[in-house]
């Protein structure tokens, strides 16, 4: 059935960044079966995913990194900018919280 929490927040979102499926969850990484139109095209460097209860906001940033993006539910808005027009954008700062895991 439905659980209802104990507790509520306000104006607060929960997302998970950055987080290494080979460190984290690595019986996941046989589920993660490279794609055929990528293959000789990008080199697999990281496998990495992002969680998110779907009321997070993203900063303008840049990757240094080759990226392919599979969202598994919701909807996701991403705006892309050519490599030339980084003279003109700016990285924006959102205040961030820090997460800890015990895996236990």
């Amino acid at each position: 059935g439905n659980v209802t929490p104990a507790y509520r927040f306000n104006n607060v979102s929960a997302y998970l960044e950055y987080s290494s499926i080979r460190e984290y969850m690595a019986e996941l990484e046989v589920d993660v079966e490279e794609m055929e139109f990528v293959r000789g095209v990008l080199e697999r460097r990281h496998l990495n995913m992002w969680l998110s209860d779907g009321n997070t906001l993203g900063k303008l940033h840049f990757d240094p990194f080759d990226n392919l993006l599979c969202q598994l539910s919701g909807t996701k808005h991403v705006t892309l900018y050519e490599p030339h027009d980084n003279a003109r954008l700016y990285e924006a700062h959102i205040p961030e919280a820090m997460l800890g895991f015990n895996r236990q």
